[in-house]
């Protein structure tokens, strides 16, 4: 078995890329050789362009939550799933779904930025709590957008993937030219993951 596992890693050297390593908050923690290939056929646009294949070593040491990043092609990656492939009885290797990752934004929250003990008035303002968060951003082709006498409108929402974070409800997520409100939080549809739920906010922070 020890030969048999030597083996598929030294295949997996030879016809693998180098990968850097980052943990849950984004720290590198070492480089790997992993093979990662495109989804050959998919329905979903999303997972044509963002999805990828990859197959671990059985020692790895990514972990669920962690991302990688394709040093020939400097992308970057979230481990979506992963399952152990069984050679002779035993786990040699893993293979793994990945996700790319697709944008970066910072995080607000609604917060007391001010009190007046003279006659008891508080304001209240959006405060950043992260900045530079990575973030996969799965669009939906039924999100519409209309004009309206107040400006630009969007309806539907859109699905964002990131790491384990302190985002709640009501947050909003600044990325690019648009300003998402956190409506629904997934804590638990993959491990150290937050599947998150944004619809677009037209108004300004």
């Amino acid at each position: 078995m020890k030969s048999l596992k030597k083996l598929v890693s030294r295949t997996l050297n030879k016809y693998s890329c180098v990968c850097e390593v980052y943990d849950l908050k984004g720290n590198p923690v070492g480089k790997e050789h992993i093979q990662v290939s495109p989804v050959r056929r998919s329905i979903d646009e999303n997972i044509s362009a963002f999805g990828r294949t990859a197959v671990f070593p059985y020692n790895t040491i990514v972990k669920p939550g962690y991302s990688i990043k394709n040093l020939a092609e400097n992308e970057e990656y979230f481990l979506s799933s992963w399952r152990a492939v069984t050679l002779v009885g035993a786990a040699a290797a893993f293979s793994a779904f990945l996700l790319q990752i697709n944008a970066t934004g910072d995080v607000y929250r609604q917060e007391e930025t001010d009190f007046n003990p003279d006659n008891g008035d508080v304001t209240y303002g959006f405060v950043k709590k992260f900045e530079g968060v990575r973030l996969y951003i799965q669009k939906k082709d039924w999100t519409m957008e209309m004009v309206t006498p107040y400006g630009r409108e969007q309806k539907g929402y859109e699905t964002i993937l990131c790491q384990e974070r302190d985002i709640k409800q009501s947050d909003r997520i600044f990325c690019g030219d648009k300003n998402y409100i956190v409506q629904d939080i997934n804590r638990v549809i993959r491990d150290s993951m937050l599947s998150i739920q944004v619809g677009v906010n037209i108004k300004h922070i």
